[in-house]
């Protein structure tokens, strides 16, 4: 944010939602749900080792040996037979701990684990941030440091900094939260009191000197017929 890249902040509160959501949903069910989460470790590998056996040759790295192959062979049929066989499918670590209609789901998603621990509000914003991240058709007209419509942004903004620094105050208080709540004890409790208020005072400042640029911005452009102006919130 303070050299000026929105997108750049926004991918990285994407990640700290990510951790935060995982963590509040681990503080939430308990010792076995974490020891499940630690053991998905071992179906994670096996996916690394298998593209990487796929291209280690042709980008001209080392393959694996007999015995490393064999140990993350072992290690993941270890924890599906502990697990069951559907540990192995995305988010199989979580399965047990969501909700009936969740559950049943053939495919979990991360949208199910946000809505267990009541962060479905913050899926809009998730969804704006992806397109910061990943090569869409979106990613190309919604951009967070823009102002003007139909151009490109060549370096740093000073607009946009509102949501990734509104969220990311949010995501912090809520994941420094999680952590205090695992050892309760005085000091860190009102040490996560400050932090919440703190979180609080940055967002509305973020927010009025957002509204300030964009009302400058508003002045200073040429009238359009029909233009009603800006919302960098607005998807359409």
């Amino acid at each position: 944010m303070k050299s000026g890249f929105a997108a750049a902040a926004a991918a990285r509160w994407r990640t700290l939602h990510e951790t935060t959501v995982v963590a509040s949903f681990i503080r939430e069910n308990g010792e076995e749900c974490a020891r499940r989460f630690l053991a998905y470790d071992a179906v994670e590998l096996r996916r690394v080792a298998r593209a990487y056996k796929q291209s280690c040759v042709k980008l001209g790295y080392e393959p694996m040996s007999e015995e490393e192959a064999t140990l993350v062979e072992r290690e993941y049929f270890s924890v599906l037979e502990e697990f069951g066989k559907d540990f192995k499918n995305p988010y199989g670590w979580a399965r047990p701990f969501l909700s009936n209609n969740s559950s049943g789901k053939k495919r979990l998603r991360f949208s199910d684990l946000e809505a267990a621990v009541d962060f479905s509000s913050m899926r809009f914003d998730y969804g704006q941030a992806s397109n910061e991240v990943h090569a869409s058709a979106r990613s190309l007209f919604a951009h967070l440091g823009l102002v003007e419509e139909n151009t490109l942004l060549a370096g740093p903004s000073i607009h946009g900094m509102a949501d990734p620094g509104s969220n990311t105050a949010r995501s912090l208080t809520f994941l420094n939260l999680t952590c205090v709540q695992v050892f309760p004890v005085l000091d860190a409790l009102v040490s996560s009191y400050v932090t919440m208020l703190l979180g609080d005072e940055v967002r509305s400042l973020l927010v009025g000197i957002e509204h300030k640029l964009s009302s400058e911005a508003e002045c200073q452009r040429p009238v359009k017929t029909g233009h009603v102006g800006s919302n960098q919130n607005r998807p359409f």
